[in-house]
């Protein structure tokens, strides 16, 4: 069969089909993975025995250790008697330094101490190995500041108790113990011995590490006898904790030290002064011949992978081709550009995959384009949930800040431009003023000729709407001070500006048809926000808000309260509050004289205290209690 034949043989292979057939000769060559199971198994297996030679090693070293140490603390009772029963001639008080070398019991005692108890240790007598002490240049006062530091743990031996510590001393490895004993007034020895005996039971073979820990996880004798010296401390290791919790005298486990180097560890209590005989082996070092043969399996799996796979590559050159294309086709879709030219090559899934992709690459350039359109249109976060289908036919009960803004006198104004102008005039305008809204989280509602309906917590409530729409008025009024001077500069009309807030319960939602929807508010709050906007005119101010949205401010702004009015659609009379800006703002006019300089003339007004004073309890009469119906379209109720 010649090669043409086998190519179009597999052409109407699907992918599926094409993988496995290629991957289970793979999986069939690369066999030996079961080597990496044997390899487990073996490692297992290697750290059982391991730990089983770590026990009997345990048992052995405690076996020896705890009759060295019950034969050090039996010579250590015969000295004590011969000192204390002055049977030995070279005993004196501590002011004297003998020589008690020449007793046999204690060839391996450097210093022996008597206490007696009188609620506290005191020392009865002491007697010191001056052969020893001169060998080592040593004084005895060396060997008493070791007991003095360690006095307060040796004194629990007043409660039957042996105490053993690490009492080592420059290069020379020591012990200290304590042990009752009562003769007369003595209550309790501390004797100061040598660790040659002790440490000739640890010593290690290859990668074996022994050692034994006093209660508190201090090396008291260690396979290297600089650890011993060193007092090297496993307290922080969650070996002593395991020691410790253990209600049996022996045990097996692996921890890890600061070091991350992993430990398998038995030990065995000794039932003498809390010490513990700890066996460790390095994890790592035990198991290094068992990783060699992983090792070599490994290379010897990539070696039959390699040929797999250039045999595969043979092949696969040309089915990688189009997925490679799509791969740079999906980073261009993932930067945007959704213009992909992807040509089909082959009548698999591979070649279906490429056509759909060409498919869902003109949709979601469509969509693209209808969400930038549809951005234009709506609020960007109402946009996204529209697109996302979160938005359905009906609405909810809400509490939101309703804001109008309004140009005063736009008709009359307008009237001498062309309408080109007047529609660019609009434009700027409307974008500095929806930039202002934008930037405090609020959502334009729609547009009606020159005014501007936006709200605050139709679509996410927080506790600073109401805050956000008034500051979103004062960059406002700020951006029209701006535009006037501009207009002042270019020889063009002031342009003046009313907003009216309020804050109430509202139906937010989508109104219309399944058809034609339009997200909304309507309310009585959305009423009264238009009412009071058409305010402005009549109290000659810019910012006008309601006594509830007052409410949810307090102490934030300075406002002016107005005389209360009666407007359409309300029985009882409503108060209006204009708003100077926000408390302790340099940019906050002093009182409404300054405001109104402010928006009609783009001054910059300098608060004086006293002008501020004779201002917060002024209140501006309207010019008229119910305004004149403006001849503008009604906003919507």
């Amino acid at each position: 069969m010649s090669f043409s034949k086998i190519q179009n043989f597999f052409y109407n292979w699907s992918i599926q089909l094409k993988l496995v057939s290629i991957i289970s000769v793979i999986i069939i060559v690369s066999i030996s993975g079961i080597i990496y199971l044997a390899t487990y198994f073996f490692k297992q297996d290697n750290e059982v025995r391991i730990k089983e030679k770590n026990l009997e090693i345990t048992e052995l070293i405690a076996s020896k250790t705890r009759s060295d140490l019950s034969n050090v603390i039996r010579s250590a009772r015969e000295v004590a008697f011969g000192v204390a029963s002055n049977r030995i001639n070279t005993i004196q008080r501590r002011s004297s330094i003998q020589d008690v070398s020449e007793v046999s019991e204690g060839e391996e005692i450097v210093a022996i101490y008597l206490y007696q108890w009188n609620g506290r240790p005191v020392l009865d007598r002491s007697s010191y190995n001056y052969f020893y002490l001169n060998e080592l240049k040593w004084s005895k006062n060396k060997i008493d500041s070791i007991v003095g530091k360690n006095l307060k743990n040796y004194s629990e031996a007043i409660n039957n108790k042996t105490v053993v510590r690490n009492s080592s001393i420059g290069d020379q490895a020591l012990m200290g113990i304590s042990h009752p004993y009562r003769l007369g007034a003595i209550r309790f020895f501390v004797v100061i011995t040598k660790m040659d005996l002790i440490q000739s039971s640890f010593k290690g073979s290859g990668i074996t590490e022994n050692f034994l820990l006093t209660e508190e996880g201090v090396v008291l004798a260690h396979t290297n006898k600089e650890v011993t010296i060193k007092q090297k401390d496993y307290n922080e290791l969650p070996l002593l904790d395991k020691i410790k919790s253990s209600p049996l005298n022996n045990g097996q486990m692996k921890y890890s030290d600061k070091d991350d180097v992993t430990y398998i560890a038995s030990f065995k209590k000794l039932g003498i002064a809390g010490l513990t005989v700890v066996t460790n082996v390095n994890e790592d070092k035990a198991m290094e011949e068992v990783n060699n043969i992983q090792r070599r399996n490994f290379f010897l799996m990539i070696i039959i992978l390699s040929l797999s796979i250039l045999v595969v590559l043979i092949y696969s050159k040309k089915l990688t081709k189009p997925i490679l294309k799509l791969v740079d086709a999906s980073h261009q879709i993932e930067k945007g550009d959704f213009h992909v030219e992807l040509t089909e090559t082959s009548g698999d899934e591979i070649g279906i995959l490429t056509r759909s992709f060409g498919n869902m690459a003109k949709g979601l350039s469509e969509r693209d384009k209808i969400k930038d359109a549809f951005g234009k249109f709506v609020n960007t976060e109402l946009a996204e949930k529209v697109l996302h289908g979160e938005l359905k036919l009906g609405g909810s009960r809400r509490e939101c800040a309703v804001f109008f803004s309004d140009i005063r006198n736009f008709t009359a104004t307008s009237e001498g431009m062309e309408p080109e102008d007047v529609v660019e005039f609009l434009n700027h305008y409307m974008t500095d003023m929806v930039a202002c809204v934008n930037q405090k989280k609020g959502v334009v509602d729609k547009f009606i000729g020159d005014s501007i309906m936006a709200v605050w917590g139709a679509i996410n409530t927080t506790e600073n709407d109401t805050e956000n729409a008034i500051d979103a008025a004062l960059l406002m009024r700020e951006a029209l001070v701006k535009l006037n001077l501009n207009r002042k500069n270019n020889k063009m009309p002031y342009i003046r500006m009313g907003i009216g807030i309020n804050t109430g319960p509202v139906i937010a939602g989508q109104i219309g048809s399944d058809e034609r929807l339009e997200f909304t508010v309507v309310g009585d709050a959305v009423n009264l926000a238009s009412r009071i906007e058409s305010l402005n005119k009549d109290f000659n101010t810019d910012i006008l808000i309601s006594d509830s949205s007052l409410e949810k401010v307090k102490g934030i702004y300075d406002v002016v309260k107005m005389k209360s009015i009666h407007v359409k659609g309300k029985q009882k009379a409503q108060t209006i509050y204009a708003v100077l800006g926000r408390k302790g703002s340099k940019s906050t006019p002093a009182n409404l004289t300054e405001l109104r300089k402010l928006v009609e003339q783009g001054f910059e007004p300098k608060s004086n205290p006293k002008t501020l004073a004779s201002t917060k309890s002024n209140q501006v009469s309207p010019k008229k209690s119910v305004p004149k119906k403006s001849s503008k379209r009604s906003k919507p109720k």
